[in-house]
């Protein structure tokens, strides 16, 4: 601890002069004037050096430490902006004392200053409290601060020098002409040192609640850094440390003297992890620090003090013993750390498809289908498209593929298109929509429904073989076999020249002029079938085709053809008649015997055969063949082709030789009837005597 010299002190050297011993020393003249000549010489090289740095920064503001005058006393009383530290003068270092653990503190009660340290003694261990400063605080005013972030403030120990920074974290130190005090540039700043003009933000109040620190110094926070901070960090941050350090005017060799720093933020915000580097003078040994400090790698000596709040201070110390004369003094630097938040939301769009249509739809028909599409997320979704594949039962004009731009689809949001498709054939119908957007939003809705439509089928039951002349009854069917009741069929028959019409039921009509039956049905429902008949007659032999067309409304219809085989068949027939009737005994007669084909295709191989009675002998025949007798037949030799219609005769002659009644017996045989046809012929014969 520095303590000023006593005058009265018990081993002051008796031999030393007095002020009542020692006469006034005379200046001597040269001296004097040199003295004047440097002073002169002082102020017009600091004057130039002033106007050289700031002839441009018009908008700067520099705040100097403030000498205490009658007209603005050092009590803060004046409308100075707070901010210039003043000098602790011998007797505020006097008021230095040991604490009880064996550190230095200084009774802030009695300082000199407008503004209060952080009082300790009554909070928890690491807590700080901002106290109000002495001024009024309409009259607190801080000078704009640029933006700083983990930047280094280095001051001399020239009295009243601190430093500033420009937004790009670049140091300058202001420093007090008259003190001898210098301005510089830190690195990578242009020469003169100019600060830019800084905007104003709309910045929490420099006073806030007391706040806890945390164990590096910052304040405590539930976040951790990967989450939004609190409110106050966000916007532009504008932290700004004031460092004044201080030293006695005059030390001596192997005495103890306090050496002092202290930082003060006067920015808008707090400044985060806050150390004090500072290293011990050439010179000098290190006897204490307050508080303890730590020891850097380069042998610095390192003070954490955490966070300063706005208008807060702290004050750092080093208890140094002079070992030679000379100057003594070293370069502190405070270094510190500027937060800053920003928060934005993240939201989450969705996309919801749903569709709505009829359950069935009759072909020909137009169908409806409402697609709504919904953003039930948190976010707007964007660039919204729908798509949709037609099915190959559906047509629409614009094609098979479809795409409608929906745009933006904002949170919450619901849109709604009704799409227009024809039903172009029957079938069940599954109809895919797809949605996409922005940030790889997909989703797909299916409608199913069903293209209803009836199907006519028409059908001719009946004989597929007829003879001429022959009636043939036919049944025509005509069902419904489709999804939809069928409305107005028509059935028309087409008959054949070969067939003759004869008749029809329900209410059919024939027109001769086109040799075709109509039925008209008004409706027919689905998997109904009904049926009418028709009768004709074979007129010609041959293959006939009987044709039937079905019709119905939608352009609904169906074709039957139905083939029917007329064929012609000989037909004989035969008479037998004799020509004397009755006969004596002994005498002849004869009798005729006519075939005649009464059918329509030519007979083969007729044959003739004609038996006699006992009573009877066979005496010849003739005929279109040759004739034989054997034993009581008379056998005609076949008769190789009889035409339709053709006739032929043939004469059997016997002999009555026994009276009584007499029975002949011809039978006809060919190749189409293998069973004999018989007829046969009486004749009386009769005794003369």
């Amino acid at each position: 601890m520095y303590v000023p010299h006593s005058e009265d002190n018990e081993e002051h050297d008796a031999g030393i002069e007095t002020s009542e011993n020692t006469p006034d020393p005379v200046m001597k003249k040269p001296v004097l004037l040199s003295i004047v000549a440097g002073s002169l010489l002082v102020i017009f090289a600091g004057t130039g050096t002033w106007w050289y740095f700031f002839r441009d920064s018009a908008d700067l503001a520099v705040v100097t430490p403030k000498q205490p005058t009658a007209e603005a006393p050092a009590d803060g009383d004046g409308n100075d902006v707070p901010g210039s530290l003043p000098e602790p003068n011998a007797e505020a270092f006097s008021r230095m004392t040991n604490s009880s653990d064996g550190e230095y503190t200084v009774e802030t009660s009695e300082r000199d200053s407008t503004y209060i340290p952080l009082a300790s003694s009554t909070q928890d261990e690491g807590t700080m409290e901002l106290v109000m400063p002495a001024t009024e605080t309409s009259e607190y005013q801080l000078p704009p601060s640029p933006v700083s972030d983990d930047e280094t403030y280095s001051i001399g120990d020239m009295n009243g020098a601190y430093t500033l920074t420009d937004e790009d974290g670049q140091a300058g130190t202001v420093a007090n002409v008259d003190n001898e005090l210098s301005i510089g540039v830190g690195t990578g700043t242009e020469s003169g040192g100019r600060l830019p003009n800084l905007p104003g933000f709309n910045e929490p109040a420099p006073f806030l609640a007391p706040a806890t620190l945390d164990a590096e110094g910052s304040l405590g926070d539930s976040s951790s850094p990967d989450t939004p901070g609190r409110f106050q960090l966000e916007g532009k941050q504008l932290p700004m440390l004031a460092i004044e350090k201080h030293a006695p005017s005059e030390v001596q060799v192997n005495r103890t003297a306090a050496f002092t720093t202290t930082v003060k933020n006067v920015g808008t915000v707090a400044a985060h992890r806050v150390t004090v580097t500072d290293f011990i003078p050439r010179g000098t040994t290190l006897d204490s620090t307050t508080p303890a400090s730590t020891q850097g790698v380069d042998g610095a000596l390192v003070w954490s003090l955490g966070t300063l709040q706005p208008g807060e201070e702290a004050i750092v110390s080093m208890k140094l013993i002079p070992r030679q004369e000379g100057d003594i003094g070293s370069v502190a630097m405070v270094n510190f750390q500027a937060e800053a938040s920003v928060r934005t939301i993240s939201t989450r769009p969705q996309l919801v498809l749903q569709q709505s249509a009829a359950e069935q739809v009759l072909i020909g028909q137009d169908i409806t289908i409402a697609v709504t599409v919904s953003n039930p997320g948190s976010g707007d979704a964007t660039s919204v498209v729908l798509e949709a594949d037609i099915p190959i039962e559906l047509r629409h004009a614009a094609g098979s593929e479809l795409e409608f731009p929906i745009g933006t689809l904002r949170a919450g949001e619901t849109r709604q298109l009704k799409l227009k498709l024809h039903a172009a054939s029957a079938g069940q119908v599954l109809f895919p929509v797809v949605a996409r957007g922005d940030g790889q939003l997909l989703t797909r809705n299916e409608i199913a429904f069903e293209v209803i439509a009836p199907e006519l089928q028409v059908n001719i039951q009946g004989p597929r073989i007829r003879y001429l002349d022959r009636p043939a009854t036919h049944t025509v069917k005509v069902g419904n076999t489709g999804t939809a009741t069928a409305y107005n069929i028509s059935l028309v028959m087409q008959l054949p020249r070969a067939l003759k019409f004869v008749s029809t039921d329900h209410h059919g009509r024939y027109e001769p002029q086109q040799h075709s039956v109509y039925w008209q049905l008004e409706e027919l429902p689905s998997n109904v079938l009904d049926a009418v008949t028709i009768t004709t007659i074979p007129m010609e032999v041959g293959n006939h085709i009987m044709k039937l067309d079905g019709k119905a409304d939608l352009g609904i219809s169906d074709r039957f053809e139905h083939a029917m085989r007329v064929e012609s068949v000989p037909q004989l027939s035969f008479t037998i008649a004799d020509k004397a009737d009755p006969i004596e005994e002994g005498s002849d007669t004869t009798y005729e015997i006519r075939v005649i084909n009464k059918g329509t295709r030519t007979a083969t191989n007729v044959l003739v055969v004609a038996g006699l009675p006992p009573q009877m002998r066979p005496i010849d025949g003739s005929g279109p063949t040759d004739a034989k007798v054997d034993g009581q037949q008379i056998i005609f030799a076949p008769l190789d082709r009889l035409a339709p219609e053709a006739e032929v005769v043939y004469h059997v002659q016997v002999r009555g030789i026994k009276a009584g009644d007499h029975v002949i017996r011809v039978q006809i045989i060919s190749d189409d009837t293998r069973v004999p046809v018989a007829k046969e012929e009486s004749t009386r014969v009769y005794a003369d005597n």
